[in-house]
């Protein structure tokens, strides 16, 4: 199954919505309907938050091997510690950036920028932009391991929520009604945009920026050559995510002035890759994007930008 969303970021109106294969057939729609693990699509969030408390930049650098412990709360006490497993050692042996690692879609970098947030102000915070953002997490959720994305979200929900670095860390609600008329062609309904400053311009276009390395040199590298569904030159941001035993795929494309969404997977979570090989979203769900992206930049009807972002 998949599903795919794409919408304006400036006015939240959406351009493109499929909901599966075939409604006659498969009557559930994948994009507001169905709720999956995000995975690691949830990380701009958590590397927005810390930014916006301040604890690390873009440039801000963790020792090569370091690994990190954070402590678990329940109240205001601490009851244990989450240490997950792995260590940061990537090929190059360098001590690796903030930026790398969100680039790279690294765990255990992750989980380093989580720990300078703190095991309780960091969830608390992450929550509370996403919740500005109208994702309402369960209390369950809100634990030092939701910065992997343990959480089950809607593709509506998650590119809504991306679509806000776009707009200068405004909200805007996806809407898919303008107006309505009477068949006379007297309105007698007009939608009225529900928007929130949820972050500052600055943080916003910092993690924009990051997030433009995802398709540079990170796990979104694909998109600009070397495959198929490749050969997107064009300025865009974005973000991968597999979910646990890669029963999910996600993929986020961001440009200036479309922002699209894309899920795979089974109905049935037992329904999976058998490795992350083909059972990741770099190959699992990036691929649609690109075959997308290349008919809409070469539609000359279509009048999409292919302007970097506005800093």
């Amino acid at each position: 199954r998949a599903g795919l969303i794409s919408i304006e970021p400036m006015t939240g109106f959406v351009k493109a919505w499929v909901g599966g294969t075939d409604f006659k057939h498969f009557a559930y729609d994948h994009v507001k309907q169905g709720t999956r693990q995000v995975g690691s699509t949830i990380k701009p969030f958590v590397y927005a938050t810390a930014i916006t408390m301040g604890v690390v930049n873009p440039c801000t650098t963790f020792p090569y091997g370091s690994s990190a412990c954070i402590d678990v709360f329940e109240g205001d006490r601490i009851t244990k510690q989450w240490c997950p497993k792995g260590t940061l050692t990537p090929k190059s042996k360098i001590d690796p950036s903030v930026s790398w690692c969100l680039s790279n879609s690294n765990n255990p970098g992750t989980v380093l920028v989580m720990s300078k947030m703190g095991g309780q102000a960091g969830p608390k915070n992450i929550s509370k932009l996403l919740k500005n953002l109208e994702i309402n997490l369960r209390p369950e959720d809100e634990v030092p391991s939701m910065c992997l994305g343990v959480m089950d979200l809607s593709l509506f929900q998650m590119t809504g929520a991306q679509a806000m670095f776009v707009n200068n860390g405004i909200y805007v609600r996806p809407s898919t009604i303008l107006r309505i008329e009477d068949r006379n062609g007297n309105v007698i309904y007009n939608s009225k945009p529900y928007t929130k400053e949820v972050l500052n311009s600055s943080d916003a276009y910092v993690t924009l920026n990051m997030m433009k390395g995802v398709i540079q040199a990170g796990t979104g590298s694909s998109l600009r050559g070397g495959r198929k569904w490749g050969g997107i030159t064009n300025p865009t941001a974005g973000k991968t995510g597999t979910t646990q035993n890669n029963s999910d795929g996600w993929f986020f494309g961001l440009t200036p002035d479309l922002v699209t969404g894309v899920w795979v997977g089974a109905e049935d979570r037992a329904v999976r890759f058998k490795s992350m090989v083909w059972g990741q979203g770099a190959r699992m769900a990036l691929p649609i994007y690109g075959y997308y992206m290349q008919k809409i930049y070469n539609n000359s009807k279509i009048k999409i930008s292919t302007e970097d972002f506005k800093i």
